[in-house]
């Protein structure tokens, strides 16, 4: 008796050795597989154990039909019964895999008895073939079109972020609302997240491959926003605009400024491909010696190009020269601390009250005039409209319905403004009308036909403004200094206002990223709205 136990303890002994050492094996094999894979991994494996020979005997009919179901819908199909679980007892990110299994289950039986019946003298070899091959087809079906429903569903999500200028969270928001109103719309924040950024990846390697097959006209601006300085670059030529890049530095030295405009030319490749310069002529930008413009032409000349040919922006240059008209008629001084003229300080301070007693003692005849709506901000629209009135009223002796709107902000780097204070002091109070008339008439003859125009290359503008400013001489010299008299290398507005717009949109996308990356993508991903 104890000689039985022991031969039979010998007996499994050996039995679980021999399985282990088929494990063993079965991994070693895995591992290389994985490695280096060779043919059908399943032909490799199929007899090590007898659930895995094919050529085995079933021992039950139930697990026999199971494993055929499983290989029919490719691994898809759980061991279970016959009747189909509750959708509430289904977690809800696999109810509708749920029911694209069911419904390819409930086609493949009908497809099934339909084919029993109308070939019952058929060969049940060649039926099982086209079974399987209508399987395969409705599979492939349903997962296109999935794939396409999918695609489409981000699409239209990544829409609302890039076109309707909504955050990937806002996005997320309105695609929930949508798919419970029906409309299929991706709505989980990371997936729209993701498919945003994988855009503008795409965006930005286009870009890469095909900017430097044209001529551009190089464009930049800087604007300090969360107390770092961050420039804009952008292309610009007779057919189209690119936004290029956002560059978040650590100052706006001239030298910081050159240097990371150098590295977007080195990773787009585009030192053959800049004709011209455009920027605001600020001394930064301008320095006859270390400015950014400077340093940008001398490395042109070191890649073995031609410097590209400078022209500062007509609109800075503009109000460059306003302040020193403003400054030769008024007689006072704009320097901080005291930058306001006595008649925009009054403004200021009075601005409604002014309106109010305005619009009470305007006659009911008071003509409304027709006018076409110029600008490309509130404040531009604003004064071309207070430039349309002053010139009615200089022709009619008879002031016009006024359509006020809010007060621009004040600051150096935007004289502009002043002129629409001075038109609005000439208005709103009588008492100033003799001082600011003349004012008024240069802001309302050649300054503002300037200002207004395409701003392309022209001859006859450059004389008008000449003669409009001859007689002011810190005005003349700084408009002799400024304003480029050199034809245009490359058919385009002489304007930095294309950087200017790029700013507005960094200010919109700015508190939407948390790094300077994804920043700078957001920025580029912008020019599908163009």
């Amino acid at each position: 008796m104890s000689y039985k136990q022991s031969s039979l303890s010998v007996t499994k002994n050996k039995d679980k050795w021999s399985i282990g050492r088929k494990i063993e094996t079965l991994l070693k094999k895995y591992d290389t597989h994985l490695k280096k894979p060779v043919g059908d991994m399943r032909e490799q494996f199929d007899k090590f154990f007898d659930v895995t020979n094919k050529t085995g005997q079933w021992l039950c009919a139930e697990d026999k039909k199971f494993y055929q179901i499983q290989i029919q819908s490719r691994g898809k199909t759980g061991y279970a019964t016959t009747k189909n679980a509750s959708q509430s007892t289904i977690h809800p990110s696999k109810q509708k895999i749920a029911g694209k299994v069911n419904d390819k289950l409930e086609q493949k039986d009908s497809f099934e008895e339909s084919s029993n019946d109308s070939s019952d003298n058929e060969d049940s070899q060649s039926s099982s073939d086209d079974s399987e091959a209508t399987q395969s087809s409705i599979e492939s079906f349903d997962q296109s079109t999935h794939l396409k429903q999918s695609q489409q569903s981000t699409f239209s999500a990544v829409s609302l972020v890039q076109s309707g200028k909504l955050s990937v969270r806002r996005a997320a928001i309105v695609s929930t609302i949508l798919n419970k109103s029906g409309v299929k719309i991706t709505s989980p924040q990371s997936g729209v997240y993701r498919a945003v950024y994988r855009e503008a990846s795409k965006v930005m390697k286009t870009l890469m491959n095909t900017l430097c097959n044209s001529s551009w006209c190089l464009h930049f601006d800087g604007k300090i926003i969360k107390k770092k300085e961050h420039q804009v670059v952008l292309l610009r030529n007779e057919v189209k605009e690119v936004r290029l890049a956002v560059l978040v530095l650590p100052d706006g030295k001239a030298t910081t400024i050159a240097s990371a405009i150098q590295k977007k030319l080195d990773d787009y490749n585009l030192w053959a491909a800049i004709k011209m310069i455009v920027s605001d002529t600020t001394n930064v930008n301008t320095g006859s010696k270390s400015g950014v413009v400077v340093r940008l032409q001398k490395l042109f000349v070191q890649h073995g190009e031609s410097a590209p040919v400078f022209i500062g922006c007509q609109h800075h240059i503009l109000d460059r020269v306003l302040r020193h008209v403003c400054d030769a008629l008024l007689g006072d001084s704009t320097e901080s601390p005291n930058m306001n003229y006595p008649f925009v300080s009054k403004i200021l301070k009075d601005y409604e009250m002014l309106k109010k007693d305005f619009e009470s003692k305007a006659k009911k005849c008071t003509p409304n005039l027709k006018e076409q709506e110029v600008g490309w901000r509130d404040d531009m629209k604003f004064l071309h409209h207070l430039i349309c009135v002053f010139k009615h009223f200089k022709n009619f002796q008879q002031m016009p319905k006024v359509n006020f709107k809010a007060l621009p902000g004040i600051s150096n780097a935007r004289w502009n403004s002043r002129a629409i204070f001075a038109l609005l002091a000439f208005i709103l109070l009588p008492d100033e009308r003799k001082n600011l008339q003349k004012l008024c008439e240069f802001i309302c003859g050649q300054w503002s036909g300037a200002w207004f125009s395409d701003h392309y290359y022209r001859t006859a503008k450059y004389e008008f403004l000449l003669y409009a400013v001859n007689e002011y001489p810190k005005a003349l010299r700084c408009f002799q200094t400024h304003w480029s008299q050199s034809p245009s290398s490359i058919h385009t507005q002489r304007s930095n206002v294309c950087a200017e717009r790029a700013i507005k949109v960094l200010q919109d996308i700015a508190p939407l990223c948390h790094s300077s990356e994804k920043l700078n993508l957001r920025f580029i991903f912008a020019n599908k709205s163009l």
